[in-house]
């Protein structure tokens, strides 16, 4: 079946699961935002903007560039909260059929809620990494954010794929 050929459901009801992912998600975009509103009139005029994979910066500018995190988040937070309302659109790795489209469409919606939080939540860190480096709090990123960032989402994409497979 084609994108448009599939079925749409539109009474999907989130689970207490998808309902906390979702709170979370909206929690850590608001105190991403909030972290620029509170300490933007604090910081010096350079911060730092890149870092090495060690988590020490090697690239400082203005400090306008933090308010690049908040944009970026809000417009990744809206994008997948629309983007979720319409599951049925969705690329799919095996046929969705009358039958298993209400799980693979919850378990989808599901995916892109975990994936939201996450990055929001990785967002907010790296915010909160370039302020406090900024302020002289802390020396840079944390270097096993970087080993952690890519296993989490893979990690996320991998239960999605196992669960989804299962649901067919």
């Amino acid at each position: 079946m084609t994108p448009t050929q599939r079925p749409i459901i539109r009474d999907l009801q989130r689970s207490g699961a998808d309902i906390v992912l979702e709170v979370l998600a909206l929690v850590a975009l608001l105190a991403l935002i909030g972290l620029l509103f509170y300490y933007y009139p604090r910081l010096p005029d350079s911060v730092p903007q890149h870092f090495n994979i060690q988590g020490e910066p090697d690239g400082w500018g203005g400090k306008g560039a933090l308010v690049t995190m908040p944009i970026i988040g809000l417009i990744l937070y809206v994008a997948l909260t629309v983007l979720s309302r319409f599951p049925h659109v969705f690329n799919y790795p095996w046929t969705i059929t009358e039958e298993n489209a209400r799980r693979q469409y919850l378990l989808s919606r599901r995916l892109v809620s975990a994936m939201k939080l996450s990055m929001v939540l990785m967002f907010a860190y790296i915010s909160w990494s370039m302020i406090g480096t900024a302020r002289g709090t802390q020396p840079g990123l944390n270097p096993f954010f970087t080993l952690a960032s890519v296993p989490v989402l893979f990690g996320i994409i991998g239960v999605y794929l196992y669960t989804a497979s299962r649901a067919r």
